[in-house]
């Protein structure tokens, strides 16, 4: 004897809008302050301008999740 099939179906809960820009805003957070320890303690070096370069990228990566998450306030 089979079994009739369920009727309910088990609804997925809906995906978090939060968890993307959290781990944006930290791993952009992260890699700024490392690179930023990197960059003072260098030496004066051509690494010393590669970690410049990843401070000020990672910086606009943070600003540019905090804008998201703003973005992401307002419209609810």
């Amino acid at each position: 004897m089979t079994t009739p099939p369920n009727p309910i179906q088990e609804i997925p809960p809906p995906e978090s809008k939060w968890r993307p820009i959290v781990i944006t805003i930290v791993s952009a957070f992260l890699l700024a302050a490392g690179s930023c320890f990197g960059a003072i303690a260098g030496g004066g070096n051509a690494v010393t301008v590669i970690l410049a370069c990843v401070f000020v990228s990672s910086v606009i990566a943070l600003v540019a999740g905090l804008i998201w998450a703003l973005v992401t306030l307002i419209q609810k």
